[in-house]
């Protein structure tokens, strides 16, 4: 009985080698955001812009801060991965929370633009 391998990209595209397939999503220029608190299993969100993941990130911590919980992030591009804590992005002040953008663009300018 004769195997063939075959490697698809996570939007399905098909492949003959490894290789192949990582530079295609390399070449994907997408942002992966896993997330994981305590009460949530690890989940992940691909998107297409820094802004849009910008946004993401901030609703997370407005969940994070509705729930009174501490969260992980890892934050994937083009290669380089940030991993950072809830409690390193915003500060709760009087009846709501301050995300710090500073660090908020600290963390993405660890990701190279292209």
């Amino acid at each position: 009985m004769k195997i063939k391998l075959m490697y698809v990209a996570n939007d399905g595209t098909p492949f003959n080698t490894e290789k192949e397939c990582i530079d295609y999503e390399k070449s994907m220029n997408r942002y992966v955001i896993y997330y994981e608190d305590k009460e949530t299993n690890l989940f992940s969100q691909r998107l297409d812009d820094e802004s849009s993941a910008k946004r993401f990130i901030s609703d997370c911590l407005h969940d994070c801060y509705n729930d009174n919980i501490v969260s992980n992030f890892k934050l994937v591009h083009c290669g380089k991965t940030v991993e950072f804590d809830s409690t390193e992005l915003s500060e709760f002040v009087p009846a709501h929370f301050k995300i710090n953008g500073t660090k908020l663009n600290e963390i993405f300018s660890v990701c190279p633009k292209i």
